[in-house]
Parts: C-alpha cells; structure tokens; sequence
C-alpha cells in the first residue's frame, strides 16, 4: 500500500506535524509507501518527501495553487490513499485528477469548521472536497459535534454524518519511562 500524506511538515513542532509524523511512521512500520507532500521538508528516513505545500496553509488562494504540482505528483506515483492531514489543504481536493487512490481528511478543530463555514469560491472547494472525499478522521467526538453545530445545512449536503469516523488521537510511549515517585525518606529513631 501506498499513503501521500498531505502536511506543513513532519517536525512534529505543532499538532498537525506530530499526527503525521505518528502515522506515517506506524505505517511505514507495518511495510507501507509513505509518500511526503509537505511545505518544508525535514528529511526523515522513512519516506519521500516532496516540498509542494504553500507553508502558509491558512491562505486558501496558495493552497489552491499547489494543486498544480499535486496533480502531477499524483499521476506520477499513484498512491492508495490521499490523506489530507491539515485540513486547509483539502481545497485543492476537487482541482486533482480522478485516480484509483481513496481520499480521507482528518479534522482536528476549528480548522475543519471553517471549511463548512467559507463562502464563496473557497466554500465552493470546501463543499466540494468533503462531498468527493472517501471518509472523513474526526480526533475526537467534541470536534465532529463542534463541525456539525457550526453548519448543520453543510454537514447534511457533505454527507458527513455518514462519512466521519472518530478516532482519538494516540500517545506513542514507546521507549518512554514512567515518572516513578522519589521513596520516601525512613527516619531512624534512636
């Protein structure tokens, strides 16, 4: 299986950073292709990374215009699955080609609100990107409920309630140690 992750950077210096950099490596562990589309490449070991992404992600007009490089990308590598980790660069979703790959996007707040919430031609992509998308990632209940009270008449026409799967973000403790409690000191009475 082949995954494009679709994120600022792995560095895991902000929320979206650390679940890709989670993810991608889980996968990559259990024999996946982990493909990078990121704005600033870090270099990791465990996948290509391509530095296509606009750093700005919040500035919906550079998002889009990374469209034009990922359709290329796309055709090129023909992955699996499409997983749009940072939710702003979902726009570009309805600008790529149709391919055999599965699309998912994963919301993780007030970022995935905002995209029911846009309005004019970045509404247009918004709507657009979460009814094509295969499934929808919600980190938790709070968020799907929060996505769904901010726009309920978009939720609807995305489809969403049928599409959102919530799954709780994860802790990796792997090679971490318990804080153990310092023994108390014993007195000794004489």
């Amino acid at each position: 299986m082949h995954a494009v992750l679709l994120v600022p950077d792995v560095r895991g210096k902000s929320g979206w950073s650390r679940y890709a950099l989670d993810i991608g490596k889980a996968l990559h562990e259990r024999g996946w292709k982990i493909s990078l589309v990121v704005a600033k490449k870090a270099n990791v070991p465990w996948a290509d990374e391509y530095e296509i992404l606009s750093p700005d992600a919040h500035n919906p007009y550079r998002a889009v215009s990374s469209a034009f490089k990922m359709r290329q990308l796309l055709q090129q590598l023909q992955p699996d699955i499409v997983h749009v980790i940072a939710e702003p660069y979902a726009l570009m979703l309805p600008l790529l080609p149709n391919g055999k790959w599965k699309t998912v996007i994963t919301f993780h707040g007030t970022y995935a609100a905002r995209m029911l919430g846009a309005k004019g031609w970045e509404g247009y992509l918004a709507l657009r990107a979460l009814q094509q998308a295969d499934g929808i990632i919600s980190v938790s209940n709070f968020t799907k409920n929060y996505v769904h009270s901010c726009n309920p008449v978009r939720f609807t026409k995305a489809h969403l309630e049928q599409k959102i799967e919530v799954i709780h973000n994860a802790v990796d403790l792997a090679g971490k140690q318990p804080h153990q409690k310092e023994p108390a000191c014993i007195s000794a009475s004489r």
